[in-house]
């Protein structure tokens, strides 16, 4: 194991998870945040949100600045600490059986992505959030790209939500060794809905540059299952 995951692992401190759940946290609000200058440099018992800890913790750092609106970029130092921070964030919401059960979960969906095969590993993901105790904001689209964000990171995917291309937002990708995903979810409605909105917003064409080959990947989330339902793969 990386030295620096296992730093991460053992010296994160339970009141900094803690606090993430405090403030209703989830992974991805962790990356890519924009504050002013004096937004996070600060004291930090001056400060009424987690941004100032975590940046002056080591958690986070700056990943860009935007001179024009004078806005630092603020993100994951490194994937350790990411990987990291997702995995105490996903456990401090899991019941215990769970817990482990995860960890075994990302590792069948990691060796699916690697050999391309993101039918077994949505089959995988299904399954353990059918295992999640049911709550109130879970019929919420934004929660499945949340679980699936997580479980897939874990599982060693460099992952985006949201990413931006020049005719819109691709819901989740994926970037593997040797593979790239792209995944639109919709919620009540088709996967074949969810891959014509690839095909017709050629959103394969930002990673025109990379020799990995992409799958698309139309995703349905029922709200009555509360839970991935099918899908369709391109």
């Amino acid at each position: 194991r990386k030295i620096t995951s296992s730093w991460f692992e053992s010296a994160t401190p339970t009141f900094v998870i803690e606090m993430l759940k405090q403030y209703n946290a989830v992974p991805t609000d962790l990356q890519n945040i924009e504050v002013p200058n004096d937004g996070f440099n600060i004291a930090i018992e001056m400060a009424d949100d987690y941004v100032p800890m975590l940046f002056q913790s080591g958690y986070l750092t700056i990943k860009d600045y935007n001179a024009d609106y004078d806005i630092y970029i603020l993100g994951y130092p490194n994937k350790e600490v990411r990987v990291g921070m997702i995995k105490n964030l996903i456990k401090g919401y899991l019941p215990l059986p769970l817990k482990k059960a995860s960890h075994f979960v990302c590792i069948d969906i990691r060796r699916a992505l690697e050999d391309n095969d993101i039918d077994t590993a949505l089959t995988a993901a299904r399954d353990f959030i059918a295992l999640i105790p049911y709550t109130e904001n879970t019929n919420v689209e934004g929660a499945y790209q949340q679980l699936l964000f997580s479980m897939f990171t874990i599982a060693g995917g460099e992952c985006f939500l949201e990413h931006r291309t020049r005719n819109g937002r691709i819901d989740l990708v994926i970037k593997m060794r040797r593979h790239i995903y792209i995944l639109e979810l919709k919620l009540n409605k088709t996967p074949n809905a969810a891959l014509a909105q690839i095909l017709q917003k050629n959103y394969s064409d930002i990673f025109a540059n990379d020799p990995r080959p992409i799958t698309k990947v139309g995703v349905n989330i029922s709200s009555d299952d509360r839970n991935i339902s099918d899908w369709e793969i391109l």
